[in-house]
């Protein structure tokens, strides 16, 4: 069988990498003594590739922690705003009974009814951009 310069590349990544087999090895090792030249060169840029892989750093656990410290801040700040959503939706349908007439904050003071909404409406806003902040990171 002929074995071209093509079929060698193509298996140096894994005779490099030690994960060939023995006849694979074999037959590299066979093309290597064949072709001094390409044998030199397939080496130098195995050296380079050994080099490049071993510089990249593993993830620093630092790293790990600040992204989840990231996520939990996310989600506390997200349910903060729910809950001012629900209080300032709420509170202007606030009532109590004083000498047997009920008094509604809606009914007796609408301009201030008014503002409440306007803070809930507002709450609410902050609180979807969270909410779909979070869903499209996969939180």
């Amino acid at each position: 069988m002929n074995v071209t310069r093509e079929v060698i590349t193509d298996l140096l990544p894994l005779y490099f990498s030690g994960e060939a087999s023995a006849d694979t090895v074999a037959m590299v090792d066979e093309f290597f003594r064949q072709d001094a030249e390409f044998a030199h060169l397939a080496r130098r840029m195995g050296d380079v590739r050994e080099k490049l892989v071993g510089e990249v750093p593993p993830p620093e656990a630092a790293m790990e922690k600040n992204a989840l410290k990231k996520a939990r801040d996310m989600v506390q700040t997200r349910n903060a705003w729910l809950g001012f959503a629900f209080a300032y939706t709420l509170v202007p349908l606030l009532c109590y009974k004083s000498n047997g007439q009920w008094w509604f904050l809606i009914r007796e003071k609408p301009e201030v009814a008014e503002i409440f909404f306007f803070f809930g409406l507002l709450c609410w806003v902050i609180y979807f951009f969270y909410y779909m902040k979070l869903r499209k990171s996969g939180l």
